[in-house]
C-alpha cells in the first residue's frame, strides 16, 4: 500500500476493486442513467476519471514524475499496484513517486465531485501543485519516512538576470535512461517576462544528450533572435562541467554535441553559464517533459503554454520550492 493517509488508502482499495460510485458503476440496474463524463462525454468509468479522460491524461503529463511508455496501457488493476510501488523520485530529497501517485488520484477524484456537485472546475496547473505540496508535506510531516537530520529545508527560487542580460534556462527529459527524450528551454528577460520557449523531441537517447540537445537548441534560438547577453543555467552538473572543462574525457557519441554548443559559445555574444537547482528549473523541465510526446520535431512557443503556467507564475513571484540542503551550501543558495 502506497504511504498516504487512510482515507486516500481507503480510496484506493475502492479503485482497485472498482467500486468507485462513478456514473458508470451507479448506472447498474438502472435504465436511462447518463454516464457520461462531463469533461469530455465519453463513460465515466474508475480508470476514465483517473487517467484516461483528455482533461486528467493532461495532469499526468504536468506531474513531477517520469511517466513510463505503457502509464497509459495498464488495465486498472494493474496500473494502480505498479505505480504504488514504484519508489524512485525524479528530484533528490523529495517524496518517491509512490507518495506523490495516490496524492494526485486523489486530488483527481475531488476534482471530479467539485465538477459535478458544485460546478467548480479547476485548471490541471493547480490540481498538480495542490497535489505535490500535499504529497510532501505528508511525507516530510506525517509519513514515517524520515528526513536525513544533517540537511536543512531551503527554499530555492528562480531569479531574474541583471539587465540588460537575458537568461535561458533548458533541461533535458528521458523516459528511461536511455529512451524517448525531450529538451526544452525557455528565453526571459530581467522581469522575468517571457520572450521564447521550445519544446523538442530528440527521439531515444539519454538524459545527458537530452540535455545536450536543450543547450544547443536554446543557444540557436537565443543567437537567431539578436541576444548578445545571455546568463545560461542548467541543472545538470556533468554537462556543466562537460561545456567548460577541457580536461575530462568524453563518450565519443556527445562530442559533436559539444562541439556544437562550445562553438555557439564562443560566438561574438557575453554568456554566463551556471549550475541552477532543479527546484529553480521548472519551466524547462516542464517543457523536456513535453518534448517527450511530440510527434513533430519541435514547438516553439512565443507565449508560455498553459502546461507551464505554474511553474512559470511561481517563478515571477519570486516563490521557492523546498529543497533539503547541506548546511555547507545553504548560504550559497539564498
Amino acid at each position: 500500500m502506497s504511504p498516504c493517509p487512510q482515507k486516500i488508502q481507503l480510496f484506493l482499495w475502492k479503485a482497485m476493486r472498482d467500486c468507485l460510485p462513478t456514473k458508470t458503476y451507479l448506472s447498474f440496474g438502472r435504465s436511462n442513467t447518463d454516464t457520461r463524463c462531463p469533461r469530455c462525454h465519453s463513460p465515466e468509468t474508475t480508470i476514465h476519471i483517473l487517467r484516461d479522460c483528455p482533461w486528467a491524461k493532461e495532469v499526468w503529463h504536468q506531474s513531477p514524475g517520469i511517466l513510463p511508455l505503457s502509464f497509459f496501457q495498464w488495465p486498472l488493476q494493474e496500473w494502480l499496484r505498479n505505480n504504488a510501488t514504484v519508489n524512485r523520485t525524479a528530484l533528490p530529497h523529495h517524496p518517491p513517486w509512490q507518495v506523490y501517485f495516490p496524492f494526485t488520484c486523489w486530488k483527481l477524484w475531488l476534482a471530479r465531485n467539485d465538477r459535478i456537485f458544485s460546478n467548480k472546475s479547476r485548471s490541471q496547473h493547480s490540481l498538480v501543485y495542490s497535489a505535490v505540496q500535499a504529497a510532501i508535506e505528508f511525507y516530510f510531516l506525517a509519513g514515517t519516512i524520515k528526513r536525513p537530520l544533517d540537511l536543512i529545508p531551503q527554499s530555492i527560487n528562480w531569479k531574474t538576470p541583471p539587465y540588460p542580460f537575458l537568461k535561458l534556462n533548458t533541461d533535458g527529459s528521458a523516459l528511461d535512461n536511455p529512451g524517448l527524450a525531450g529538451a526544452g528551454g525557455v528565453l526571459r528577460d530581467h522581469q522575468g517576462q517571457w520572450i521564447a520557449g521550445f519544446s523538442m523531441h530528440v527521439g531515444i537517447a539519454t538524459n545527458n544528450i537530452a540535455e545536450l540537445e536543450a543547450v544547443r537548441q536554446g543557444l540557436v534560438m537565443a543567437w537567431n533572435m539578436g541576444v548578445k547577453r545571455l546568463h545560461l543555467e542548467l541543472d545538470s552538473k556533468v554537462v556543466l562541467d562537460w561545456l567548460t572543462s577541457s580536461n575530462l574525457n568524453y563518450p565519443t557519441n556527445i562530442l559533436p554535441l559539444i562541439c556544437d554548443c562550445r562553438n555557439l559559445l564562443e560566438r561574438e555574444w557575453e554568456v554566463h553559464m551556471h549550475h541552477e537547482f532543479r527546484e529553480a528549473n521548472g519551466c524547462a523541465d516542464a517543457l523536456a517533459k513535453r518534448g517527450t510526446h511530440l510527434r513533430s520535431k519541435m514547438t516553439v512557443y512565443s507565449e508560455c503554454p498553459n502546461f507551464v503556467y505554474v511553474p512559470y507564475v511561481r517563478d515571477l513571484s519570486g516563490l521557492g520550492e523546498i529543497r533539503l540542503c547541506n548546511p555547507s551550501i545553504v548560504v550559497s543558495v539564498v
